[in-house]
């Protein structure tokens, strides 16, 4: 920029313009746009590139949950197979079963018919 500005002050005080210096300004000018543009496509690219960042970040959490889940599943399926359900000293799938034993008693007793057999129902 400052070079930019001592050429124009340069074909300023001469009185025929040089063809050389019409040619450095030229120059310059033609690399401030090129400049600014090759800037623009960088910005582009470095926000495609984030985005694509974040969306692989999201994807990894997901599929880290997923490969939890799975491996609990895995060891309780094989907890289930082996036949030595509680004897373990973790009891997380003790409760892990008790709880969905619960809650499918729950969702029993919540049945219309249920319900009304019960003689809890008024509706």
């Amino acid at each position: 920029n400052e070079f930019s500005s001592q050429l124009e002050l340069k074909r300023s005080e001469t009185p025929l313009h040089s063809r050389g210096l019409d040619t450095q300004l030229n120059d310059v000018s033609h690399f401030k746009v090129s400049n600014k543009r090759s800037l623009m496509l960088f910005n582009e690219q470095c926000e495609r590139l984030e985005g694509e960042l974040m969306q692989i970040t999201k994807d990894l959490a997901t599929c880290r949950v997923e490969s939890q889940q799975l491996e609990g599943r895995e060891k309780l399926f094989k907890t289930l197979l082996a036949g030595n359900f509680g004897a373990s000293s973790d009891n997380s799938e003790d409760n892990g079963i008790r709880i969905a034993v619960s809650k499918r008693h729950e969702l029993a007793d919540t049945d219309p018919a249920t319900l009304s057999g019960v003689g809890r129902f008024a509706g």
